[in-house]
């Protein structure tokens, strides 16, 4: 399109086609290598954040037993029963408790010893969560 309005308004020589050629490829390479780029960046440091706001980095104490699971913290309470959770999902940091595919309590493992996580999670079993 800029190469047909060039030659509508002077005559079309090479250095002229060669320069608008050049820069919509440096568009094309802006548009296809670098806004992605700069979105994944973006959305890992949003992911980080939305972490560190949804473990609230507060003192918080957690209670589990057959029936379900109890957090609390000077912000509030949650208790979740078992039976209510579609299942959970773990790796070496934490521990998601998933109600559906894409609401979540996020567990961090940091602040459980680890005969804790053992017990949590086999209560989890015990009440028929699934495991992901």
């Amino acid at each position: 399109m800029i190469l047909v309005l060039t030659a509508l308004d002077e005559p079309l020589d090479w250095p002229i086609t060669w320069n608008l050629i050049r820069s919509s490829f440096l568009f094309g390479l802006v548009m296809v290598v670098v806004i992605p780029l700069v979105s994944a960046v973006s959305m890992l440091l949003v992911a980080r954040r939305h972490f560190r706001e949804m473990s609230l980095e507060l003192p918080a104490t957690y209670k589990f037993d057959d029936q379900g699971f109890c957090a609390a913290n000077d912000q509030g309470t949650a208790n979740l029963a078992w039976d209510r959770l579609y299942d959970f999902v773990q790796d070496r940091r934490v521990l998601l408790l998933r109600r559906t595919r894409r609401i979540f309590f996020i567990l961090p493992k940091s602040q459980f010893t680890e005969e804790e996580l053992g017990e949590l999670v086999s209560c989890m079993r015990k009440a028929g969560v699934r495991e992901r």
